[in-house]
């Protein structure tokens, strides 16, 4: 019963009820119709034998006497009596009725000359039809004939029964040849289950082979395909992530632990308050790097923070470097009413990021530009230092890179700033991106201004620019 159960709930299953459903619905309501029009046509021919034939035998009556038996016309009823309209006696008949009674009661009212009835077993089988004639004649005066034709045998049990093997046939070739058809069609399907389910998270480099049948099932299996890339980038990113994650925090605590040991050998020999600087400041690597994964964590599910407001770029710019303790001096060209639709903590991030960097490689200035071009407001933030050769401009976006300059010139930052970076920026629809520069490293902010997806001119309406050495 269970596994009839699970072959019903199947798609197969479901296919062959469905179409059972829908074709015994269909052929019951033909088969009837057919069989009443069967019934219908058949009657009518009938009936109409046997008005035929008794006019024939009225209008020969109205001027002979009955012959005994009476001839039965070729395509006539077979069936005819000649009945006394007064004493109910039979007068004639034909050669079927010889010596037989009167077949029937029937009788035309008393102000009609015709009355239509069937007539049945002994006579026939299946019923056939009767036709009472009544009629003025110049020998018996007023008599009533019988005329009876019968339906074909058909037309009785052996119709139905036949239509009911064929409808029951039918049905059954229509069950097997969908449980068939869907059986082909989802041959390549189970082939992608079973090819799914030998892919573990081990064997992510292996692909659905796909059907040359350029179907749904084949877009199915490059869906899959595309997908499991993913996966695969995925897992390769989340491998190296966790990789990298250790590497950053391993060398803090091994300093810390390090520091700590050797400090406790030889506890009257150490001056604790340069130990427990040097601790704290291993402990503010170990935060800047946790606070540093955390962002990344919520900016991976997508969790960025709700109360997205309108912001003018120039004015955040503005207060972000005023708010800077700086090594080298910031040029600030900011145009005013810049506007775009971003959260200020995160974009204030964003900008944090990028002016540590440019900090950390410029050797006399940074430059920070802020304008609307079209319909994207932008923000360059510019070194003189050594800058990224072509070859690194996108890896240094990505997680945990620090470029072999940078790590020779100081061991500030975690890595991840960049990243993060890039990853609020294209949260808010914009662009994050090195571009050339004459010297030094120049990074690129691209957002959409507010209302420009509403079909805003994109001027962004900027007032003149300002420059200031801050």
């Amino acid at each position: 019963m269970a596994r009839w159960r699970q072959l019903l709930r199947s798609v197969r299953g479901q296919a062959v009820s469905v179409n059972l459903v829908i074709s015994a619905a269909v052929l019951a309501l033909t088969f009837t119709l057919v069989v009443m029009h069967v019934r219908h046509d058949s009657a009518d021919q009938a009936m109409d034998r046997a008005a035929r034939t008794a006019r024939v035998v009225g209008v020969y009556l109205y001027t002979y006497p009955a012959p005994d038996p009476i001839p039965v016309p070729s395509d006539g009823a077979p069936l005819i009596q000649v009945i006394g309209s007064g004493d109910g006696r039979v007068i004639a008949a034909s050669p079927a009725l010889k010596g037989k009674p009167r077949i029937s009661t029937l009788a035309p009212a008393a102000n009609d000359s015709r009355v239509d009835g069937t007539l049945c077993e002994p006579y026939f089988t299946p019923c056939g039809q009767l036709v009472a004639l009544r009629i003025r004649t110049a020998y018996y005066r007023q008599v009533i004939i019988y005329a009876a034709a019968p339906l074909p045998f058909f037309t009785g049990w052996v119709l139905p029964v036949l239509l009911a093997v064929l409808f029951l046939t039918l049905l059954t070739c229509g069950a097997v040849s969908t449980w068939r058809t869907v059986g082909r069609a989802l041959r390549p399907v189970e082939a992608i289950r079973s090819e799914t389910a030998e892919i573990t998270e081990t064997g992510l480099d292996r692909r659905i082979t796909v059907p040359d049948t350029g179907d749904e099932v084949a877009r199915l299996a490059d869906t899959m395909n595309s997908t499991l890339d993913r996966l695969e980038h995925a897992a390769t990113n989340q491998r190296q992530f966790v990789s990298d994650a250790s590497h950053e925090l391993r060398s803090p605590l091994t300093g810390l632990r390090t520091r700590l040991e050797l400090a406790l050998s030889a506890p009257e020999d150490e001056p604790w308050g340069e130990t427990a600087r040097a601790a704290l400041r291993d402990v503010e690597r170990l935060q800047e790097v946790v606070d540093d994964l955390l962002e990344l964590a919520r900016l991976d599910a997508g969790a960025l923070a709700s109360r997205v407001k309108t912001i003018d770029l120039g004015e955040l710019t503005a207060e972000e470097i005023g708010r800077r303790a700086r090594r080298v001096p910031i040029t600030a060209e900011l145009a005013g009413d810049v506007i775009v639709q971003a959260d200020p903590l995160k974009m204030a991030r964003l900008l944090t990021n990028l002016l540590a960097n440019a900090e950390r490689h410029a050797d006399e200035e940074v430059v920070v530009k802020v304008a609307a071009e079209g319909k994207e407001a932008v923000l360059e933030v510019i070194d003189d230092g050594e800058g990224i050769e072509p070859a690194d401009r996108e890896r240094v976006f990505d997680r945990f890179t620090r470029l072999d300059a940078s790590r020779s010139r100081d061991a500030g930052g975690s890595g991840l700033g960049l990243s993060i970076s890039r990853e609020i920026a294209m949260a808010y629809g914009g662009r994050l991106y090195l571009a050339d520069s004459h010297r030094g490293a120049r990074f690129v902010l691209r957002l959409p201004l507010a209302g420009a997806a509403d079909g805003a001119d994109g001027d962004g309406g900027g007032g003149a620019g300002t420059a200031s050495i801050l």
